[in-house]
């Protein structure tokens, strides 16, 4: 056993461990630090058919400073790039980066970790030190994927106003209301203000 598997089996239970530990790709053990696994594998634990998604968000360690990584944990299923792209750029982000890994837990049972290096616009970067918009934040990204709520520009408003996605949401029903009335204002010009 490698000295990162002996840190990671000190700090789980002995079922997360066996269970999400010991399935992990080499690559993945490589890749990640034995805090980042010890935190993905509690976040597998949590996992099932009935709770298909878990996120975690954190500061990048790449040479930029305007770099997050937000990383989408789901049950048994893949998340596309074609569906995680607009969504995760819906709330003000850019993504220059993704990568996806299958981790195969059991012979029909498999976690797929996308990790997705974000870009986030300038004069919100230090937003990452807030945990109560950084709850926020993945309470309204886990929304948007499971479709409770939509994914349109007015996301952005979670990160750039610290709304949550029901308030979010509310306005949306506001916006929608507004353009039965005829007034001129679309939910990109309402977000963008």
């Amino acid at each position: 056993m490698s000295n990162r598997l002996e840190q990671v089996k000190n700090n789980l239970s002995n079922e997360t461990y066996n269970k999400f530990a010991l399935a992990l790709p080499e690559e993945y053990l490589n890749s990640h630090s034995v805090e980042e696994i010890i935190a993905d594998c509690n976040l597998m634990s949590n996992l099932n058919a009935n709770n298909e998604y878990a996120i975690a968000i954190a500061d990048g360690e790449n040479t930029s400073d305007n770099i997050w990584q937000i990383k989408l944990i789901r049950y048994n299923d893949t998340v596309s790039l074609s569906r995680g792209l607009p969504i995760i750029e819906n709330f003000g982000f850019r993504l220059p980066d993704e990568k996806t890994q299958k981790i195969k837990i059991a012979q029909d049972e498999k976690i797929y970790v996308c990790d997705f290096g974000v870009e986030v616009p300038e004069g919100l970067i230090s937003k990452i030190n807030d945990p109560e918009l950084i709850e926020k934040l993945k309470t309204a990204i886990v929304a948007a994927f499971t479709r409770k709520i939509d994914s349109d520009n007015l996301n952005k408003l979670v990160l750039h106003s610290g709304l949550s996605a029901r308030q979010v949401s509310l306005i949306r029903a506001i916006v929608k209301y507004m353009a039965q009335t005829n007034l001129p204002f679309s939910a990109s010009y309402i977000s963008d203000c």
